[in-house]
């Protein structure tokens, strides 16, 4: 009798580790990433679950943007995009819900300091895969038409953006 109690009380500890163990690889967890482009501050907060394996996206809530300068700050949910990209992606059958800001960083054109965020859906080739938006100095999104870098000087950039958490496996 002993004994089985014993057996009992070993079985329901290992049963509720295995529990808790499970339950915390199921959890979201939260993420701050931040970044200072000229007068302007960027940080992106994400809450994502990690993916099973690292093939699969990772699951993330929708993320969220602080810009901050010295006469305030502002925020908003992402993405956050101006709406020629919108129409864009609806007209091409897309999601807009399915972007997630996957790498940030500056860029310096003319003198003026631009944040750049790079969007992504985590694969494909279609249109609506990947998006960049920009902000400028008093923190405004531009328009897509008055992004300031384009082609080769887009790239240079893309290499010294940092990886923002979200939906891309590790």
């Amino acid at each position: 009798m002993k004994k089985n109690k014993c057996i009992r009380s070993v079985l329901c500890t290992l049963a509720f580790a295995s529990i808790n163990v499970c339950q915390a690889a199921s959890q979201y967890t939260n993420f701050t990433d931040e970044i200072a482009c000229g007068k302007v501050k960027i940080t992106i907060k994400s809450s994502c679950q990690k993916s099973d394996d690292e093939m699969s996206l990772n699951t993330c809530k929708p993320q969220n943007l602080k810009i901050g300068r010295d006469n305030g700050s502002r925020s908003v949910a992402l993405p956050e995009l101006n709406q020629d990209d919108i129409n864009s992606i609806k007209k091409e059958d897309g999601s807009i819900a399915d972007l997630f800001v996957i790498k940030m960083g500056c860029a310096q054109v003319a003198g003026a300091n631009y944040a750049i965020l790079y969007y992504s859906i985590g694969g494909g080739s279609e249109p609506y895969s990947e998006l960049w938006t920009a902000y400028d100095e008093s923190g405004s999104l531009l328009a897509s038409k008055n992004f300031p870098l384009q082609g080769n000087a887009l790239e240079a950039v893309n290499k010294k953006m940092k990886k923002v958490h979200s939906i891309m496996p590790e």
